[in-house]
């Protein structure tokens, strides 16, 4: 018989809080009737493999969850001083008919019921993962950055977002209205006069948000990439989905592709402020250039064949799948140019244009967090800039009200 699920507690934050974003409830092996509630949440260094964590099931079913920190370990050995990371908790529930909406999760005394999302089915080919925007303004580059990805296969877009201008959240909005983007409030964690998670979890709890749009990406092929990342096949005349496909019929057992890391530059991109902006033409896509550097590769993950995914890699994938290593024209500059007018005319407020354009963000945002290691230890661009950025335009911060994404404390 079904049993009510309640809290027995109303929780705050303290240091040995776990703080629960969403449970995922998935399939992973049909004939076998096993299913998979994944937890995504934040917490300190006291959780690991031992804790004694349990997720209740409306059927009255208990089953131990197992806590992972993301990174590998905690506290993660890029960035030793943040205090509060990324965890996923996972459980393997059997015999499973259908699925359930709600479950409870318990740690010691404490105890929280919150909904468990069904994960969906593929309907995109390709899709794209932007880790969150804080503090972000530049519009240009976001359009063209959409538009590039669409003409290289891409026809859906995860962009989670914490502050961004008030222009490019008009445009985020129209992206969204023509089913192209999902946007995703990316809140920061509770707080209470006891602690403040968000003064020591690195750059917005990235990583966390990397894994939820592997859980809530509905593509075959998942590319996780920052605004100003594009991944282009060597060969012309292929767009970056067929060069996939291919890939993936020379090797059908891959669970995601790593691509090698080259600067693009673009030699005639600087915009005079004499420019029309409402008419963009982009002709310096045209001047593009590229050369190998040593740096951070980046991957594109099978959304049902990769398991835990970080920035640069799929640090696990599901068995047997393993990782495979591995144009700038016209008609692409004038795909653009229709794009940008049609998004930019829809814009109510087109005095936004010339303000935004030559903000001085970018730049101040470089400064406060440039050299984070040597200050901190651990970089909290929101909370560490608020006071120098705050002023300097007409921000849209992610807000619980606007989000059907609320935190729940454990």
């Amino acid at each position: 018989m079904p049993i009510l699920l309640s809290s027995v507690h109303e929780n705050h934050v303290t240091p040995d809080s776990v703080i629960i974003y969403r449970a995922y409830m998935e399939k992973i092996d049909e004939a076998a009737h096993e299913t998979r509630l994944r937890i995504l949440a934040f917490s300190q260094c006291h959780i690991n493999a031992e804790s004694n964590i349990s997720i209740r099931t409306p059927d009255g079913r208990s089953y131990r969850a197992i806590p992972n920190p993301i990174e590998g370990k905690c506290p993660w050995g890029w960035a030793p001083n943040c205090t509060w990371n990324s965890f996923i908790l996972d459980a393997h529930v059997q015999n499973v008919g259908g699925s359930y909406d709600r479950i409870s999760i318990s740690h010691g005394n404490r105890n929280v019921v919150l909904p468990a999302v069904k994960r969906d089915g593929i309907i995109y080919d390709l899709a794209i993962c932007v880790p969150p925007l804080y503090w972000y303004t530049e519009w240009v580059r976001f359009i063209e950055f959409v538009e590039i990805w669409k003409t290289l296969g891409a026809t859906h877009f995860y962009v989670y977002y914490q502050s961004v201008s008030k222009l490019l959240y008009s445009i985020l909005r129209e992206y969204q209205k023509s089913g192209v983007v999902s946007l995703i409030d990316w809140i920061e964690l509770p707080k209470s006069t006891e602690v403040d998670p968000n003064k020591s979890l690195y750059r917005l709890g990235h990583s966390l948000a990397h894994n939820d749009c592997l859980m809530r990406s509905r593509a075959k092929f998942v590319a996780l990439v920052d605004i100003d990342e594009i991944i282009v096949p060597s060969t012309r005349n292929q767009s970056l989905l067929d060069f996939l496909k291919a890939s993936l019929k020379t090797h059908p057992l891959a669970g995601s592709f790593l691509f090698k890391h080259a600067r693009l530059r673009f030699p005639a991109a600087k915009i005079k402020p004499e420019t029309d902006l409402a008419h963009l033409d982009f002709r310096w896509l045209l001047s593009a250039t590229a050369d190998l550097k040593n740096g951070p590769a980046k991957v594109i993950f099978m959304s049902e064949r990769a398991d835990v995914v970080l920035t640069h890699r799929v640090r696990f994938h599901r068995k047997p799948f393993s990782e495979v290593e591995n144009w700038f024209n016209e008609d692409l500059r004038r795909e653009v140019v229709r794009s940008y007018n049609k998004i930019i005319g829809n814009i109510k407020d087109p005095g936004l244009l010339k303000t935004s354009l030559y903000s001085k963000s970018p730049h101040v945002l470089r400064q406060c967090i440039d050299n984070w290691k040597n200050r901190s230890g651990c970089k909290t661009p929101f909370r560490s800039c608020f006071s120098s950025l705050s002023s300097m335009e007409e921000w849209v911060y992610s807000n619980v009200s606007n989000s059907r994404n609320e935190y729940y404390i454990l």
